[in-house]
């Protein structure tokens, strides 16, 4: 895994992937499986965006079998109201989710998503990481919603984000100090402290 600097206001809708049947399966035709990676707050700084220096064998190789799309923009430098418009097709006006802490489900509680279209069509739809907003992982879209590693799937995590899922000892000290510190000053402290 690597890091590279973001931009607050870039979102990039980076891949969406269409894959044949895997060898060895049926050669009749059937229906694409579908990989949607959404992305905000990072650069195209992967080699399938041109970049010859950060190297991204996996994502380039993912990319040279799937769709790639280069142009992708944000109707709010926010991530939530972001992945909501870009998830439901509604404009931000219309999701009235303006800032991190709103969730466009109390406002239209039916509306469509997209893994929920892709369930009509027997899809089977599954949610790895930040795919709406770390306090909503909208279970309603997926058949296995928020999926999470063995230890993070349990009551007092459920608000914490995602991408704060360490496996080092020494990172995983680091987040809870730093929680500790957050929550001193503020009790009340967004995803309870953990977004870091």
């Amino acid at each position: 895994m690597f890091r590279v600097s973001t931009l607050k206001s870039v979102y990039i809708l980076l891949l969406i992937l269409s894959f044949n049947i895997i060898a060895g399966q049926s050669q009749k035709k059937s229906k694409p499986n579908v990989i949607f990676i959404v992305v905000d707050d990072l650069r195209p700084e992967l080699g399938v965006y041109g970049n010859s220096t950060i190297k991204t064998p996996n994502i380039d190789k993912l990319a040279r079998r799937g769709t790639t799309f280069t142009n992708a923009y944000c109707q709010v430098a926010v991530c939530a109201p972001s992945r909501a418009s870009a998830l439901t097709g509604l404009r931000p006006d219309s999701t009235k989710v303006w800032v991190l802490g709103e969730e466009f489900r109390k406002i239209h509680p039916d509306v469509v998503t997209i893994p929920q279209q892709f369930e009509k069509f027997n899809y089977h739809t599954v949610s790895i990481g930040k795919i709406f907003h770390n306090h909503m992982p909208d279970s309603i879209s997926f058949r296995e919603p928020d999926l999470r590693p063995e230890g993070y799937a349990v009551k007092n995590m459920i608000d914490r984000d995602p991408e704060s899922f360490y496996f080092s000892g020494e990172l995983k000290a680091e987040l809870a100090a730093k929680r500790l510190e957050r929550l001193a000053k503020d009790p009340k402290r967004y995803g309870n402290g953990w977004a870091y």
